[in-house]
């Protein structure tokens, strides 16, 4: 909800300064290892609030993940390139140099 309202303001910033601006959310690769057994519900959120769904925290975790992807995915479609640039990144990917 809070990135639905920072849209405009990202519009706005953009137009300003004559460059896009950006909206990064931060992800994780535990979303490729999720069994999202409730995406052949009739209503995959209201499948996935029932007790008997809940098959430990692990896949949980997983499957929140995946639904953040396709959030992001979905508002970055909304949103024109020249407004702003709407992606994800997966910082256990990043190499900080530390062991």
């Amino acid at each position: 909800m809070l990135a639905l309202t920072l849209i405009p303001t990202l519009k706005s910033t953009s137009r300003d300064l004559r460059r896009p601006s950006r909206l990064t959310f931060t992800s994780a690769e535990a979303h490729d290892l999720t069994k999202f057994r409730e995406q052949s519900a009739e209503n995959t959120l209201e499948r996935m609030d029932k007790d008997e769904c809940y098959n430990g925290p692990i896949n949980g975790y997983c499957t929140s993940k995946l639904l953040n992807i396709f959030w992001v995915r979905e508002l970055a479609s909304g949103t024109s390139r020249d407004e702003a640039f709407i992606n994800f990144f997966n910082p256990g990917a990043v190499d900080t140099g530390y062991v």
